[in-house]
């Protein structure tokens, strides 16, 4: 515990685990059990999981591991709650194409989860 020190890595860390364990408490379909998991591969290990909690919620997880920003087209509307190593505020909403940025990842959640945390 002593390297958990404001500005450490450490800590900025740990801060950032306390934000995906606060995610995960707000939105359900990261603790329902009964969840369909697909996995989309692209060239270079981009990665798109979708996972389904087949009652209307929808969770999209992008991995872009590459060294250049990468375009994905959604098919509806998607709201970003993790944008790289921030965790969003406020959902952002996006419907046509959302941009990762390089050695990053993004997740989205549908409108029934935002409806119905």
């Amino acid at each position: 515990w002593s390297v958990l020190k404001s500005g450490a890595d450490q800590y900025e860390m740990m801060l950032y685990y306390k934000q995906l364990i606060e995610m995960r408490k707000t939105y359900s379909i990261f603790r329902t059990l009964n969840t369909a998991i697909s996995n989309v591969q692209f060239a270079e290990g981009r990665t798109a999981i979708t996972i389904d909690n087949h009652i209307g919620g929808k969770a999209l997880v992008i991995a872009n591991p590459t060294g250049e920003e990468m375009t994905y087209e959604l098919n509806g509307r998607w709201n970003l709650i993790i944008n790289g190593k921030d965790v969003m505020d406020a959902p952002i909403e996006y419907s046509d194409s959302i941009t990762i940025p390089a050695y990053s990842a993004i997740v989205l959640v549908n409108d029934h989860c935002i409806n119905n945390p």
